[in-house]
């Protein structure tokens, strides 16, 4: 899977390949969440080009506010993350 905050226009944004790269790492990491619930995938792969990625999830999910310190990313066991290209 394949994430580039930077990616133009043009791509399905499916994360299939650079060329169709998520631009949201939070959307690739739903997806790659959902390929581990259903045991699809015993590893999955994200590879995160260079750039800004800010986490849209709150921490507490209970109290959502808009306040964006309270936002993260969720890293799940079985999904490795790789980047800085």
């Amino acid at each position: 899977m394949y994430v580039n905050a930077n990616t133009h226009a043009g791509g399905n944004d499916d994360g299939s390949s650079w060329d169709n790269a998520y631009r949201n790492l939070q959307d690739a990491l739903a997806q790659a969440a959902a390929l581990r619930s259903t045991a699809e995938q015993p590893t999955v792969e994200i590879w995160v080009a260079q750039g800004v990625y800010k986490p849209v999830v709150p921490s507490n999910l209970t109290n959502v506010t808009d306040d964006e310190r309270n936002a993260t990313f969720e890293l799940r066991n079985g999904v490795a993350l790789y980047g800085g290209f």
